[in-house]
């Protein structure tokens, strides 16, 4: 009798091993497959969705916005002003980073010099503008009879698109009014302006 139990137990043992494996493999297929099917889902979901959520909103352009100058203070060579951009439609639209800037050129509606150098250490954020919200970009302003090589020229106005907009005088620029300008007529980059931020 011990013999015929030892010999059945390597037997016994075996099926045992078989099923155990079977269930193991069986079970924890199914178990492993669904919750990275989950997790997976989950991400690719909130991901598509995130973008599909901004882009509702789309960029603030000339005709949504009136902008404004206004001068705040001046240091040695220098003039301190914020440019503001106002939502003026029933809409929302987003500006996010720096708009272009740069001087009007007198007697024409057209750009002058360089354009405005982007502040990195004044980056911004991005700006969901609600209608009749405000945003902000600092501007600083280099006196022209500082820098050498200016072909100095008085105006009194900006060419300033928002952020985003490839910059074209006739269709994507606002003519921003600022009395008592002064700036190089060739080349040379007076400006300075940071990113946009909240009103």
């Amino acid at each position: 009798m011990t013999r015929t139990l030892r010999s059945v137990s390597p037997v016994l043992s075996a099926v045992i091993l078989v099923a155990i494996l079977t269930a193991c493999s069986g079970g924890g297929g199914t178990p492993s497959g669904s919750p990275s099917g989950e997790t997976s889902a989950v991400p690719s979901d909130s991901a598509t969705a995130s973008p599909s959520a901004a882009g509702g909103t789309a960029a603030c352009t000339r005709n949504d916005l009136s902008t404004t100058f206004t001068a705040t203070d001046g240091t040695a060579g220098h003039l301190h002003g914020i440019l503001t951009f106002e939502n003026n439609t029933s809409t929302s639209c987003t500006l996010t980073g720096y708009p272009t800037v740069y001087f009007g050129q007198p007697g024409a509606a057209g750009s002058m010099g360089a354009p405005a150098s982007n502040d990195t250490a004044d980056a911004g954020a991005g700006v969901l503008l609600a209608p009749g919200d405000t945003a902000v970009a600092n501007l600083t302003i280099t006196q022209a009879g500082i820098v050498e090589g200016c072909d100095i020229t008085e105006t009194d106005y900006f060419a300033v698109a928002p952020p985003g907009a490839p910059f074209d005088i006739a269709v994507t620029a606002q003519h921003v009014n600022a009395d008592g300008l002064e700036g190089c007529a060739n080349d040379v980059s007076l400006l300075v302006v940071g990113g946009v931020a909240a009103g």
